[in-house]
C-alpha cells in the first residue's frame, strides 16, 4: 500500500499540486465568513457573495484555468483582488477571516513578479490590512494580531517563491537532461555509423589491394603455366624453369596473404589487455613475414579505454601492414608509452626505405588512422629517423575515470 501511494506521489506534477492547494486554501479561507454572513440572515450576503466569486474568477483568469479567456498582466490582476479584497473587509460586520486571502495574494505575487516587484505587492497587502484594521477595528486583539498577519504575508511569500524557482530549477534539470540525452543518442548513432564507414572503406581497401597484389601474382602465374603447358614436350627445360619462376610467385603471393590476415587479426576481446595484443599481432606479424618485431612497453596500462586501445591497434596493424608492403625493412620496433598518467603514445619504427615525402596525405590507411585519432582528440605524427627508416607515431589523451575492461 505505502508503495502505491509512493507511486502514486511521485506521478503527481508539483504545478498543479501547488495550484489545486490555493484553490482550497481559497474555499477554507472564504467558507466561514460567508456561511456566517448567510447564517445571520445579513443583509450584505449578496454582495459579499458576489464579491468573493469574482475573487475566485479572478484567481481563475490569472492561472489561465478559464476556457477561452487570457490571463491578465499580473500589475492589473494584483490591483483588482486588492481592491475587491478591501472592499470586503470594509463590509459590514467585517469578518476578520477574509485577511488570511491576502496570503493567497502573497504568494501569487511572488509567483508571478520578479522578487521586487514581489515584496513591494507584499508591503501593499500589509498597508492595506494595516489601515482596514485600524479604521474598522477598535478592539486589542485585532491590532495586537496585525504583527502576525504582516510577518504571514512574508513568510508566505518566500516560501510559494522558494518552491515555484525551486520547481522552475528542476523543469530546467530535466530539460537540460533531456537535451543531454537526445545529443548521447546522436552521438552514439553517429559512432556507430562513423565505424561502420571506416570498417566498409577499410573492405573497400582490402578489396582494392588483394586485386592489385594478389589477383596480379595470380594472373601472372596463369599465365605462365599456360606457356610451361605449351612448352612441355618441345622445351621440357624452358618449361621447368618456367614453372620454378610460378612456384615463386605463388610463395611470395602467400607470404602476402599469410601478413594480411596476420594483421587482420582482433584478439583485442574482453579481458585482452592492449600490451597482450600488440605482442600477439607482432608475433603473427613476425611469423607470417619474417622481419623481427621487437615490442617495448613502458609503464603501466590499466586505465586504458576500449576505444584506445582499438586505434592503438589499429595503428599497429596499419603501420606493419605498410612496413611489409613498401619499407623493405627487416626491422620492426613497436614502443607503448604510458610514461605519463593522461597520455598514452604509441611509437612504430623501421629501418627500411623510409615515408616519402608528406605520407600523411597519401594512402587511404594512413588517412584513416588520422581520422581514427582525431576522434579522441589525439595527435598523429611522422618523426624523422636519424638513420633511415620510417616513424609512425601517436598520441591519445586519455581521462583518469577510465577503466581499461
Amino acid at each position: 500500500m505505502l508503495r502505491v501511494l509512493k507511486l502514486l506521489i511521485s506521478k503527481i506534477n508539483p504545478e498543479s499540486l501547488l495550484e489545486g492547494a490555493k484553490y482550497l486554501a481559497f474555499v477554507a479561507i472564504a467558507s466561514p465568513g460567508m456561511i456566517a454572513y448567510f447564517s445571520e440572515i445579513d443583509p450584505n450576503r449578496w454582495l459579499a457573495l458576489g464579491i468573493i466569486s469574482a475573487f475566485g474568477f479572478m484567481m481563475a483568469i490569472g492561472s489561465r484555468r478559464v476556457s477561452g479567456l487570457t490571463a491578465i498582466p499580473p500589475g492589473i490582476y494584483l490591483s483588482i483582488q486588492t481592491i475587491l479584497l478591501i472592499t470586503l473587509l470594509i463590509l459590514p460586520p467585517h469578518y476578520k477571516t477574509f485577511l488570511f486571502l491576502f496570503f493567497i495574494l502573497s504568494g501569487e505575487a511572488m509567483t508571478v513578479l520578479n522578487v521586487g516587484m514581489g515584496l513591494v505587492w507584499i508591503l501593499i497587502f500589509s498597508l492595506s490590512t494595516a489601515i482596514t484594521t485600524v479604521v474598522y477595528r477598535d478592539t486589542g486583539d485585532d491590532l495586537s494580531a496585525l504583527p502576525l498577519y504582516l510577518g504571514g504575508y512574508l513568510l508566505f511569500g518566500l516560501i510559494v517563491y522558494t518552491s515555484t524557482r525551486a520547481q522552475s530549477a528542476r523543469k530546467e534539470s530535466q530539460a537540460l537532461f533531456e537535451e543531454l540525452s537526445d545529443t548521447y543518442e546522436k552521438l552514439q548513432e553517429y559512432m556507430v555509423h562513423s565505424e561502420e564507414l571506416i570498417v566498409a572503406q577499410e573492405r573497400n581497401r582490402l578489396a582494392r589491394e588483394m586485386h592489385d597484389t594478389l589477383g596480379h601474382q595470380l594472373t601472372v602465374s596463369s599465365i605462365h603455366l599456360e606457356g610451361a603447358q605449351r612448352l612441355i614436350v618441345d622445351d621440357p627445360q624452358r618449361a621447368a624453369d618456367i614453372i620454378d619462376t610460378v612456384r615463386t610467385q605463388i610463395r611470395d603471393a602467400l607470404s602476402e596473404l599469410r601478413a594480411t590476415v596476420a594483421t587482420l587479426r582482433q584478439p583485442l576481446l574482453s579481458g585482452v589487455s592492449i600490451v597482450s595484443a600488440l605482442k600477439q599481432l607482432g608475433a603473427g606479424f613476425e611469423d607470417a613475414t619474417d622481419i623481427q618485431t621487437k615490442l617495448v612497453v613502458v609503464g603501466e596500462f590499466t586505465g586504458i579505454p576500449d576505444a584506445h586501445r582499438n586505434v592503438i591497434y589499429r595503428a599497429a596493424q596499419e603501420a606493419l601492414t605498410n612496413v611489409h608492403r613498401h619499407a623493405n625493412a627487416s626491422n620492426v620496433f613497436i614502443r607503448l608509452d604510458c610514461g605519463e598518467r593522461d597520455v598514452v603514445q604509441l611509437t612504430i619504427t623501421d629501418n627500411g626505405v623510409g615515408f616519402p615525402s608528406q605520407p600523411e596525405l597519401k594512402g587511404f590507411g594512413l588517412q584513416g588512422l588520422k581520422e581514427r585519432v582525431a576522434l579522441l582528440n589525439g595527435e598523429l605524427g611522422f618523426p624523422q629517423m636519424a638513420k633511415g627508416g620510417a616513424c609512425i607515431q601517436i598520441s591519445l589523451p586519455i581521462d583518469e575515470g577510465s577503466d581499461d575492461e
